[in-house]
């Protein structure tokens, strides 16, 4: 069965413009929604952190019990504090920036979203001890 496309655009008073692009099967109805992709950051490194080097603030920041924080350093997992609060580096998903499918530009190496239209960005660096961080909103 062969999908209908069908494509509009929608601008408001003071709102960017949106494209929608609706895909329909039988009973099934897809959105796209594209906007324009707005990125935040000051381009410096933070330093990749493991598990006991997080301060009792960013354990406490996490909600996380020493015997959470006991798993984590067992487990290897890394973090990275931004804006005061200590991100789980294994919650980022990599981006393929081969696809033409990415709406994130090819500097960037992993996303975490925060919503559907928000989240965070990282860009790992040569040698792997920083990151670079930056926030994404559309």
């Amino acid at each position: 069965m062969r999908a209908k496309n069908i494509q509009g655009i929608i601008k408001g008073k003071n709102t960017k413009e949106i494209e929608l692009t609706f895909a329909t099967f039988s009973n099934t109805l897809q959105i796209t929604i594209m906007s324009e992709l707005t990125i935040t950051t000051n381009n410096h490194y933070r330093e990749i952190l493991n598990a006991f080097e997080l301060t009792k603030k960013h354990q406490k920041e996490m909600r996380a019990t020493d015997e959470e924080m006991r798993k984590y350093e067992e487990d290897g997992i890394q973090f990275v504090v931004y804006q005061g609060y200590p991100h789980r580096l294994d919650d980022f998903m990599r981006i393929d920036f081969y696809s033409n499918n990415s709406p994130f530009p090819s500097f960037w190496h992993g996303h975490a979203s925060d919503s559907f239209f928000s989240g965070l960005l990282i860009h790992i660096s040569d040698d792997g001890d920083g990151v670079i961080v930056g926030r994404y909103c559309s």
